[in-house]
């Protein structure tokens, strides 16, 4: 649930039939590297590059991480079973999709020593009748003596108007403590990606942020702008501030870089998710 957002972003229709069962974001294999960069509060301030392989079904075999100027190179590799995706990851990360190929829950266990499992975490994901993500329920799990115990700690909220994600809210259960809000702007031009963002970017810090690569729905059909952001601390205090973000299309109107400008986000925030990316570059498969 990271937006990383360069978000905004319109998804690339599937070359096929609406009625028919889509798969994947990325089955038509349209993306070759991403240069990422987490934003302030992330755990991970690198500056990444993701290299994409993709199987004879055209799905995503694997993405190889390289962190520049740090000898450390990770490998995720994704297997299907059905209508879920399984990667090797320490968390044992399973995503369920539903018959549109989007992600509806996404669940990642930490095994004891012993291979049990020790704790869990859950995201739900629910859309709204246009096909937008509308709400992230995020919950968790603790294993004691086998007996699972479940709770929900936070909701992540979506607005959407004219086509685009207006808004991300983050609150307890109920809704009364807000602890992020994002306002997102946009310009009157028009772009697509195969790159998805909201979620990922702007809900949970994953293993590697893998969820830029899956389906969460449709993206913004306009070119992000600015960012408006407010963002609680643990001694009360609350931040503001503005991201203005630049980018660049090719001819096709395909986003290839998003950078995000503005001054550095301090404090210890309330909550640890969504930090607002600084920049990302995508190069696409001819």
């Amino acid at each position: 649930m990271a937006f990383l957002s360069t978000l905004i972003i319109s998804c690339k229709k599937l070359a096929m039939n609406e009625s028919k069962k889509a798969t994947e974001l990325l089955s038509s294999k349209s993306l070759d590297t991403i240069s990422y960069q987490w934003g302030d509060q992330s755990l991970s301030r690198y500056n990444t590059t993701d290299i994409i392989s993709y199987n004879s079904n055209g799905k995503i075999d694997s993405i190889i991480t390289t962190y520049p100027g740090v000898k450390f190179v990770s490998s995720i590799r994704f297997t299907y079973l059905g209508n879920k995706i399984m990667l090797n990851t320490p968390y044992n990360d399973t995503y369920t999709l539903d018959n549109l190929g989007r992600v509806v829950f996404h669940s990642g266990v930490v095994k004891d020593v012993a291979g049990n499992p020790h704790n869990e975490d859950d995201e739900q994901y629910i859309y709204d009748g246009n096909g937008y993500l509308s709400k992230v329920i995020l919950s968790g799990a603790i294993f004691i003596n086998s007996a699972r115990i479940s709770f929900k700690y936070s909701i992540i909220s979506y607005s959407v108007q004219n086509g685009n994600y207006t808004n991300y809210t983050l609150a307890d259960t109920l809704g009364s403590n807000v602890t992020r809000k994002y306002d997102f702007l946009y310009s009157g031009a028009h772009a697509k990606s195969s790159f998805s963002f909201f979620s990922p970017v702007f809900s949970n810090n994953t293993y590697s942020a893998v969820e830029k690569y899956l389906n969460f729905g449709k993206q913004s059909v306009n070119l992000l702008s600015a960012i408006n952001y407010q963002i609680s601390n643990e001694d009360k205090s609350i931040q503001t501030g503005t991201m203005t973000v630049t980018s660049q299309v090719d001819a096709l109107g395909n986003i290839i870089k998003l950078n995000l400008l503005g001054g550095n986000i301090s404090g210890m925030p309330l909550d640890n998710l969504a930090p607002i990316p600084r920049s990302v570059g995508i190069v696409y498969n001819k």
